[in-house]
């Protein structure tokens, strides 16, 4: 074609719904085309191709080797009632053709074609108002039997910057969109892929929406965003060395209407091999939606360089109501992930969805950032609209961050199935002015379900840090957990716990601010300026060590906890011993005894002592607070020093301190840390008004007990000042329960010597195979001496939680034993359980502390099966203890338990101590875990 030239079928008279002009190919072999357009006159748009019917040729039904053509309102691969016919769809060679038109009815239907519908070699081509792989009425699958849309060329057009000129590109046997490896500067704008003509219900592609391998493209723009909805494997795929790939302004698994949800069946996006991908922006109309799908984005291994920015990730386009991916919102295997930023619109919105908000995940996921993102509320950030699983799940990679060193780049990870874990499988995590379990507004509780606000068990975490701690706050259970020796080396630094950066009452976590089990060499604070945390107004303790050692707790400022600010295996309070010798979490390390405060210009002097391990230095800490908890136990709203202590060969260390306080009022209380890092309890509470009797009143008000249990231990605390000996006497009385029925009672005077400060008092509870309700009685203190008065807490109620058989409770013991010289020796675990009305299986199995299976113990695992019965019943687990011959310090290691059913764990796992062969026997304490 030498000049301008209209290959017109729409000239002719309409005798139904199609084109009357039918090019049919069937008697034609080889690879015929039904229109070969080889033009030097076209250019211009002076071309035409319109209003023609072209099935069943062998080639391509058009093929443009040259010049500038338009290819509009035609039928390719259909008959003229609309069935399938063998077409061989549209294969454009040169550049600036127009598939399709600006103006209704342009659109050409490209259906039931052999290969691709569209296969655009050339560059620079433009197709609009298409409908590709559907029927002539939009509503069924007509499959092009490869891509709706190939791309080979560069800065070829699939849709406009006009919503109205999309294509439609549904139905298809491979994806609706494939950008090959070659290809460049691809914009894909304004269509519906996977969907029915009106948006509304899904006819997807078999394989992918939009399938990116090329280099530089743009899958959306503001306000250009397609409909990727519906379709096979995911709504877009980047894959094969895909390169600078954007995708923004897409709504991929919802409706047209964004009411609902046609998801597509695997990822909304999943991402190959791929490299600086943006998905979503920074600039309003950015982000994309992608809910309803199975992941939202999956990046997988191989990938590098992804920011995913803007975003809505589980939700509808407002943020209001929950779309959700029944999977995670986002999956991370891939290196240098960011997820959300600090800028405005950076953050993403992730909640909703089925599984974790954000999920990370395998070897390859490294260098994670994620920071200004809510995840598991609204866009608001006040109300939940729950993540199912966890809000943020690192289960494996390297150096992640999750936050960032302003609040802007925070996190609100609150409203979630559960909050934030760091497993064990993970390395080099820093969380940094996250939010976890309050609104964004830090001014109500929006916790993560049941669970606690963050999960460590992986090495090397670090969880807040000097002027960048991050709020944990409003959990159903703690607010941070350390789990397993796996978790050495966490740091805890900076953070408010249980309250917000105002220090705002009513915010504390349920179960205790930071509970920590089986934990190894972590810092909770430090002494540097801004390390200390806060930790306040949580139930139960401020920080619960349940197993493990070497866990200092420095500086932190702790105050409103209740019952207790630091709880050492769950025994209540825990007396000094001579020379400190026990075991158990932080080895019991002995609190210092202050004997005298008194505070006079501006400072207060301190005197002291701490008897502990001999020939040690150890740091004790100094904090004051306004007032002394009812329990007579200190807790600390502020440190004012630390220092130094020395013990002698004997384990006496004594102190004398000065230390600046601009108040005459309060009450000080100290913490002693051992030269391994294990800090003690706090000590009882002194009076800024130099040596007197003190008050004595027990530590806890209810006490509680459960029937068949070890027995509930009354522990007697001496505060304000502990000059002098005095004597107290302990009675109990019947209330619903009744002694010895219900409980052993007792009336006894207790003695204190001067500066004993506890003492503590067993009461035998009874198991009396009776279901009855929750029952108490009475704990008295009465006739104090020696100049003692009696505390707010003198008068108690003991609480017995009854355990019927149909839930019995069991419980563990903690033996210890010396290392034989040769051989081997058996250490005994004691397995007890209360009364049961069926056959109970408990499962067991030993793990290693710092004791390793096949070096100090021979591993074992194996059940044991309690027959019914009414009464409590003890059987018995051994484990062979070998001699190493080795001069080492005693070593630990842990029987765990497992059971099914209705039964509940009292005291789970047992400590098995050993002693080095030459060391004396170390005794151990039972008591009451609440």
């Amino acid at each position: 074609v030498s000049q301008p030239l209209r290959i017109q079928g729409l000239s002719q008279p309409p005798g139904g719904s199609g084109p009357r002009i039918v090019l049919d190919g069937s008697l034609l072999s080889g690879s015929t085309p039904g229109l070969n357009l080889v033009a030097s006159g076209c250019f211009g748009g002076n071309c035409y191709v319109e209003g023609l019917d072209i099935i069943n040729f062998p080639g391509d039904g058009i093929r443009v080797q040259s010049g500038v053509w338009s290819l509009r309102s035609n039928w390719i691969g259909l008959t003229a009632a609309g069935a399938a016919a063998n077409g061989g769809g549209i294969r454009v060679f040169t550049e600036q053709c127009i598939i399709g038109g600006d103006s209704a009815g342009q659109g050409n239907v490209i259906s039931g074609n052999v290969n691709h519908g569209v296969t655009l070699d050339g560059n620079n081509n433009l197709l609009m108002r298409n409908w590709i792989g559907l029927s002539v009425d939009g509503t069924t699958a007509v499959p092009n039997g490869w891509d709706g849309v190939r791309v080979f060329g560069d800065g070829n057009w699939v849709g406009s910057f006009s919503s109205a000129d999309g294509n439609v590109i549904s139905g298809n046997a491979f994806s609706g969109v494939a950008i090959d490896t070659g290809a460049s500067n691809t914009l894909v704008l304004n269509n519906r892929i996977g969907t029915s003509a009106n948006g509304m219900s899904s006819i997807g592609n078999d394989r992918f929406g939009v399938d990116a391998d090329g280099g530089p493209s743009y899958i959306g723009l503001s306000d250009a965003g397609n409909l990727i909805s519906g379709n096979g494997y995911g709504g877009i795929g980047l894959q094969f060395g895909a390169d600078g790939v954007a995708i923004a302004g897409n709504w991929i698994g919802l409706n047209a209407a964004g009411t609902g949800t046609l998801g597509n069946a695997s990822d909304g996006i999943r991402l190959y091999s791929s490299s600086n991908t943006l998905i979503g922006g920074p600039n309003a109309g950015d982000g994309n939606v992608i809910s309803g799908n199975y992941t939202g984005v999956s990046v997988d291994a191989g990938t590098s360089a992804t920011t995913i920015l803007g975003n809505r990730i589980g939700t509808n386009p407002t943020g209001t109501t929950a779309l959700g991916n029944s999977g995670s919102g986002i999956s991370v295997n891939g290196s240098g992930v960011v997820i959300g930023g600090d800028q405005p619109g950076d953050g993403n919105l992730i909640s909703g969805n089925g599984s974790d908000g954000v999920s990370i995940s395998g070897e390859d996921a490294g260098d994670t950032t994620i920071r200004g993102n809510r995840i598991g509320t609204t866009a608001d950030g006040l109300f939940a609209l729950p993540n199912g699983g966890y809000g943020i799940r690192a289960l494996q990679g390297n150096n992640a961050l999750i936050g960032g060193d302003t609040p802007a780049d925070g996190n609100l990870v609150s409203g979630n199935g559960r909050g934030i874990a760091i497993e064990k499988w993970m390395s080099g995590v820093v969380l940094k002015n996250n939010i976890v379990g309050l609104n964004a507004n830090e001014t109500a509780k929006l916790p993560n379900g049941s669970s606690s606000g963050i999960d460590v068990s992986a090495p090397d975490t670090m969880v807040g840090a000097p002027g960048a701690g991050n709020v944990v706050a409003g959990s159903e259970s703690a607010g941070i957990v350390l789990s397993g020796e796996t978790a050495m080396g966490t740091t805890i630094q900076g953070n408010w716990i249980g309250t917000n950066r105002n220090g705002d009452a009513g915010l504390g976590n349920r179960i205790g601010g930071i509970f920590i089990a089986r934990g190894l060499l972590a810092q909770i604070g430090g002494l540097g300026a801004g390390e200390g945390n806060v930790i306040a107004n949580n139930d139960y303790a401020g920080i619960f060590l349940d197993t493990g050692h070497s866990i200092s707790f420095l500086c932190n400022s702790m105050y409103g906890n209740d019952p207790i600010g630091i709880e050492l295996a769950g025994l209540g309070p825990e007396a000094n011993d001579a020379q400190d010798p026990d075991t158990g979490p932080n080895h019991f390390q002995n609190f210092p005894v202050i004997t005298s405060a008194l505070a006079s210009g501006g400072m207060v002097g301190v005197d002291g002592n701490l008897d502990s391990l001999p020939s040690s230095d150890f740091i004790v800490e100094i904090f004051h607070s306004p007032a002394c908890h009812a329990s007579g136990l200190g807790e600390g709203k502020t440190p004012i020093g630390h220092f130094v202590v020395s013990t002698d060969a004997s384990g006496h260390g004594v102190f004398s301190q000065s230390l600046p306080l601009v108040t005459n009022n309060g009450v000080v209380t100290a913490l002693a840390t051992a030269p391994d890092g294990s800090t003690s309890a706090f000590s009882p509470c002194h009076a800024l008004s130099g040596p007197n009797a003190g008050t004595l009143q027990v530590w806890r008000s209810p006490l509680l007990s459960w029937e068949g249990a070890p027995p509930l231990a009354v522990t007697v605390v001496r505060s304000m000042g502990n000059a002098g000996a005095v004597s107290v006497t302990l009675s109990t009385s019947d209330d619903t329960a009744t002694a010895p029925d219900d409980y052993l009672g007792t009336t006894q005077q207790i003695d204190f010597a001067d500066g004993e400060v506890m003492k503590t008092v067993l009461v035998p509870i009874i198991a009396d195979n009776v279901t009855e309700a929750q029952e108490q009685f009475h704990v008295s203190l009465s006739n104090p001496t020696g100049g003692a008065s009696l505390g707010a807490q003198a008068n108690v109620d003991a609480i017995i939680i009854d355990v019927g058989a149909d839930f019995p409770m069991y419980y563990l013991d903690a033996p210890s034993i010396d290392e034989p010289a040769t051989g081997q020796a058996n250490l005994v675990f004691s397995v007890t359980l209360t009364p049961s009305d069926i056959e109970r299986i408990i499962k067991y199995h030993t793990e290693d502390g710092s004791a390793i299976a096949g070096l100090d113990y021979e591993a074992v695992s194996g059940q044991l099966v309690f027959p019914a019965s009414n009464m409590v019943q003890t059987q018995t687990v051994s484990v062979p203890v070998l001699a190493d011959q080795l001069a080492e310090d005693a070593e630990t290691f842990y029987l765990n338990t497992h059971s099914e059913g209705q039964i509940a764990v009292f005291a789970s796992p047992g400590i098995g101590t050993i002693h080095a062969s030459s060391a004396p026997p170390m005794i151990f304490k039972d008591g009451l875990e609440d």
